[in-house]
């Protein structure tokens, strides 16, 4: 099921010789991905194709990447968990150029990070058509999380469509969060969490409660939009085709499009 280009290479550098994985990494078929555990600190560097695989993140400081970014590298998790876990307290995680796609979990589908401490950064990716019962893409608990550049698109989950941000510090830019769905939250669902965000769009988005954005237990929303970028396209059944705050939540946005239609935003 592996497609990939000539001479491709899949390596991993744990700062002495580079070790060549393109073997391991081929195995992974859509019906049965490559469960990889990763103990120790480096660097993994996929080459162009899809690759079947289910990371497990379990060293201090790691990053994960491309040789040719995001539209040619796709990591898939074939829906037989989360493409990628992050199981180490206080962990650095770096991941970039990367699609992740059919990643199935509790707590995120393409990325779960719910250990204490943890900084996780996005940079350069798409997280698409992943499911999670909180957080469709993404899931983050007690840690840091930063998105540049970052599209979340057609994920979908029960809280947080696109992602789920608890007793977390959020910062996100030129990012795009469009066509996720969910019952509460259908873009992002924020608890004693804020959500910031530059020149980033949140559009598309649907759900019965918080269409774009749901904040519960001070979770807030905050948007500084100073050449594109908004809330708008949102739909929620019930309440808050934009937004939707409950206990104490606060949204503050600055020259952001918010919509016009009475029917969504």
């Amino acid at each position: 099921d592996i497609t990939e280009a000539d001479d491709c290479a899949v390596t991993w550098d744990d700062g002495g010789k580079p070790m060549d994985l393109t073997s391991t990494f081929a195995a992974g078929t859509s019906t049965s991905p490559v469960v990889y555990p990763m103990s120790s600190d480096g660097t993994l560097t996929f080459c162009d194709g899809t690759w079947y695989v289910l990371l497990e993140i379990a060293a201090s400081n790691v990053t994960i990447n491309s040789v040719n970014g995001a539209a040619n590298t796709t990591l898939s998790a074939a829906e037989k968990g989360a493409v990628i876990t992050v199981s180490a307290r206080g962990a650095m995680v770096q991941i970039s150029g990367l699609t992740l796609t059919e990643g199935v979990g509790t707590y995120g589908g393409a990325v779960e990070n719910n250990q204490p401490g943890t900084s996780l950064a996005l940079s350069n990716m798409t997280l698409d058509g992943n499911t999670g019962t909180y957080g469709g893409a993404l899931y983050s608990d007690s840690g840091s999380l930063s998105l540049d550049t970052v599209t979340l698109s057609n994920n979908r989950a029960t809280q947080g469509g696109g992602f789920y941000l608890v007793d977390s510090a959020m910062k996100g830019k030129d990012s795009f969060i469009t066509g996720n769905s969910a019952t509460e939250g259908g873009g992002i669902f924020a608890s004693t969490a804020v959500a910031s965000f530059q020149e980033t769009e949140i559009s598309g988005n649907s759900a019965t409660q918080g269409g774009g954005f749901y904040g519960d237990d001070e979770g807030s929303l905050t948007m500084f939009c100073t050449a594109t970028g908004g809330v708008f396209g949102n739909t929620a059944s019930d309440a808050g085709g934009g937004a939707y705050s409950v206990l104490r939540g606060e949204n503050d946005t600055t020259a952001c499009d918010w919509g016009t239609a009475k029917t969504s935003d």
